[in-house]
């Protein structure tokens, strides 16, 4: 990976542990990813593109709102773990 790739994989990893962590809400992440992942220059492994195209799905399918929220649509917690799935894939060990 070279050190380009590392920094973006970087800002994805650290945008994921602030949702973790409480420090940023659904809403603020849902917004955050969704313009940093639409708006990316760089080409990324595809692994790592994968698990971070992933997360995309899960965030796009995401609302606070259940009566908003379609059949196959993700609430707050299952998008909780998603992000945890997301960080320990894309963070090496």
């Amino acid at each position: 990976m070279t050190d380009e790739q590392k920094k973006c994989v970087e800002g994805y990893a650290a945008l994921l542990a602030e949702f973790i962590s409480g420090k940023i809400d659904a809403a603020t992440f849902e917004k955050g990813y969704l313009h940093k992942f639409k708006n990316e220059a760089v080409q990324l492994p595809q692994q790592t593109f994968e698990e971070l195209d992933r997360m995309f799905g899960d965030v796009d399918a995401y609302s606070s709102d259940p009566l908003l929220r379609s059949a196959d649509g993700l609430d707050d917690e299952e998008l909780l773990a998603s992000a945890k799935r997301t960080l320990a894939a894309i963070t090496p060990l």
